[in-house]
């Protein structure tokens, strides 16, 4: 354990962030599998928005890479693509 003042804040501080980051990771982790599980094609769409809109956020806050939810948004939208193909055949 730390003796001195800010190194005790500091563990503070870690732990609070990563209880932030671990319920904003599992929000977005929920949300892009209600994408994937979503019935209909217009539930698919609006979790797709939440989704995005989740992935813009934590890739703000750098929770993840940046990269990394540009890529999530690219695989969740040839995905609902597809879907949307496949019910117009």
């Amino acid at each position: 354990m730390p003796v001195h003042d800010s190194p005790i804040k500091q563990i503070r501080k870690d732990k609070k962030r990563n209880l932030q980051n671990k319920q904003f990771k599992s929000a977005l982790k929920t949300s892009i599998k209600k994408v994937y599980t979503a019935a209909s094609i217009n539930e698919k769409q609006n979790n797709f928005k939440t989704a995005t809109k989740l992935l813009d956020k934590n890739a703000q806050k750098q929770t993840i890479h940046w990269k990394k939810a540009a890529r999530k948004k690219s695989r969740l939208a040839i995905y609902l693509n597809k879907q949307k193909e496949a019910k117009a055949k």
